[in-house]
């Protein structure tokens, strides 16, 4: 059987009972108070550990943008030095060609002299007009030929051409006087030097071949 509770009037009520109502709302407020105390505690730690990994993620985004910079530069002093390289072959070409056109006037110009560059084993590979004067061949007819062909049978058959070649490229250079053979047949008396001609690393790279024709000369 149940009992019916009646509310008890305000002014039976103890001061005791009064003091433990009042603690238990404090400790109820300190309790609220403490779980705000660990939730500010947590938020905290997190924007601490936000500002972390930011320092962390400003810090290499700065090395990235060094790295970058340090790119550029590199780049551009690649660019520059390609650059000046690059003028420099341009001049060294332009000297290079003017000194050929220079040669190739001079050796033109001279009409009583045969200047002729062989390769290293003696076949014509440049000819003036020199050259088509004293011994009567046209450059597409002697070109790529063996320089052979300027001596006598005799000359030919002993092997002279080759052992002037030989000795040149021992020597450095040899002086011969004797007859040479004209692309008619006919012969005359040569005055010949042959120089060899090597590389900085001193290759054999050919020879230079100049030939007077004395004939006249030594007949007078």
């Amino acid at each position: 059987m149940s009992v019916a509770l009646e509310p008890v009037p305000v002014e039976q009520v103890s001061e005791r009972q009064t003091y433990q109502a009042i603690l238990n709302v404090l400790s109820d407020f300190d309790e609220d108070r403490l779980h705000a105390s660990k939730t500010n505690e947590a938020i905290l730690n997190i924007l601490e550990d936000f500002d972390l990994e930011k320092n962390l993620i400003s810090d290499t985004n700065r090395a990235v943008i060094n790295i970058l910079e340090d790119l550029d530069q590199s780049r551009a002093d690649t660019l520059a030095l390609n650059a000046t390289l690059e003028q420099r072959v341009m001049e060294r070409t332009t000297e290079l060609a003017q000194s050929e056109e220079r040669f190739r006037l001079l050796v033109d110009g001279v009409k009583d002299y045969a200047i002729v560059v062989l390769d290293p084993v003696g076949n014509v590979v440049t000819w003036n007009p020199g050259a088509e004067r004293v011994k009567g061949y046209q450059a597409q007819e002697i070109l790529g030929k063996h320089f052979s062909c300027f001596y006598t049978p005799e000359d030919q058959a002993s092997g002279k051409p080759e052992r002037e070649l030989q000795a040149a490229a021992t020597a450095g250079q040899i002086e011969d006087e004797g007859w040479r053979v004209r692309k008619d047949g006919s012969q005359f008396l040569a005055d010949v030097v042959i120089t060899a001609l090597r590389d900085a690393s001193g290759q054999l790279r050919g020879f230079g071949k100049l030939t007077r024709d004395i004939t006249e000369r030594k007949a007078a």
